[in-house]
């Protein structure tokens, strides 16, 4: 649990670092629109510094960590990302 909360911390800066788009109406910033009317899933992302797990042991742990929490790993290289459906907050009852 301690390797998972350090690498959550350290997604503030892997994470937010700008990165060159390609593709029908990317930016460097920002992805392209949705056209109007459209509806797709929403997703939670985040991403890791691989470097950062070290051995092998830690590595699987943390990767099985992940899995039971719904995370499905998307991108691996020097920066691991992962998403998994976005599930909305639970509402609170209606009082009677």
């Amino acid at each position: 649990m301690k390797v998972l909360a350090l690498l959550l911390l350290a997604l503030g800066a892997s994470c937010g670092t700008p990165q060159r788009s390609w593709g029908s109406g990317a930016s460097d910033l920002h992805p392209p629109a949705l056209p109007p009317g459209v509806s797709v899933p929403k997703w939670d992302h985040f991403c890791a510094d691989s470097k950062l797990l070290g051995h092998l042991p830690e590595f699987s742990r943390f990767l099985d960590e992940a899995s039971e929490n719904g995370w499905e790993l998307v991108i691996w290289d020097e920066l691991m990302c992962f998403k998994r459906p976005r599930v909305p907050p639970p509402t609170a009852p209606a009082s009677p």
